[in-house]
C-alpha cells in the first residue's frame, strides 16, 4: 500500500479513495489507473457499474489520498439472513 508523503503518481495501480464531483460529491474506492495535467484515470465499480475505467478532470477531483483497509465498503455477499 502506498505511504503518505509520496506524490499520487506512485500511487498508479493502488486502490485509492477518491472524493468526485458528479452531480453529488461521493467518495469511491477504486484503483488510480492514470494521472496527468488534465486529470485521472479511475477504474472500479465506484466510477462505472461495469468496472471499467473513466475519466475525471482535475475539476471533478475535490480530494484523493492511498485507500486505507477501514475505506473498503463491507462485503455483503455472503451473509446469511
Amino acid at each position: 500500500m502506498p505511504t503518505a508523503g509520496k506524490s499520487p503518481e506512485d500511487w498508479i495501480g493502488q486502490q485509492v479513495l477518491v472524493e468526485v464531483l458528479g452531480g453529488r460529491v461521493y467518495q469511491v474506492v477504486v484503483r488510480l489507473d492514470g494521472i496527468n495535467d488534465w486529470g485521472v484515470v479511475l477504474t472500479g465499480e465506484g466510477v462505472d457499474p461495469g468496472g471499467g475505467s473513466v475519466f475525471f478532470p482535475w475539476r471533478h477531483v475535490m480530494a484523493m489520498r492511498p485507500a486505507r483497509p477501514e475505506d473498503e465498503p463491507p462485503d455483503f455477499r455472503g451473509a446469511q439472513e
